[in-house]
């Protein structure tokens, strides 16, 4: 408890925390998420799941990254939503308005990229390769900033795309006010 300070359940050998919500505590042993209520403790589900990369609550909704690709499960059931079977995902992003955005690697050594899933059926929308982000979500549209480095030799940009088809719809350049030696 919080204010008080008290235990108020142990679990042993409940292995690796990943994530608390209203809805359970997650934690992961041996390929296998165990959900457990807040309150007492108990077991609400189990579900296997292998090589468990990186788990984040938004919502209702639970999006794990594995060493296989993405799936989206049910917080209270631990059903499966939808999955994703790209190995490229390497961890969740974010999500808003019924998009889900993962990090990606693409290519040696592992340049990032943003891949873009709808919320409710885990296909895939579009990808941009060389990305990072959404770093801002606004009107419809998601900012996005290329990997380069910024300076004066280098040709790092910003874009707005359309949240739902990927569609570049605004492009900015940045550049350091420094010059380097």
């Amino acid at each position: 408890d919080l204010a008080s300070g008290k235990v108020m359940w142990q679990a042993a050998n409940a292995g690796r925390l990943w994530a608390a919500s209203a809805a359970g505590v997650l934690t992961e042993t041996d390929g296998t998420l165990v959900s457990r209520r807040p309150s007492d403790g108990r077991v609400l589900w189990r579900k296997a799941v292998s090589a468990v990369r990186d788990v984040q609550v938004r919502g209702e909704t639970l999006y794990v990254t594995t060493a296989q690709g993405a799936l989206a499960l049910n917080a209270a059931t631990g059903k499966t939503r939808w999955n994703s079977a790209d190995s490229q995902l390497t961890g969740f992003g974010t999500a808003a308005s019924g998009v889900v955005f993962w990090r990606a690697s693409k290519g040696e050594p592992h340049f990032p990229a943003v891949v873009a899933l709808n919320g409710v059926t885990g296909k895939r929308l579009y990808e941009f390769g060389s990305e990072v982000g959404p770093l801002a979500i606004k009107d419809g549209q998601a900012l996005l900033k290329d990997f380069g480095a910024m300076g004066p030799d280098d040709r790092a940009a910003w874009q707005w795309v359309d949240l739902y088809t990927g569609k570049t719809r605004r492009v900015g350049n940045l550049q350091a006010d420094f010059r380097c030696p």
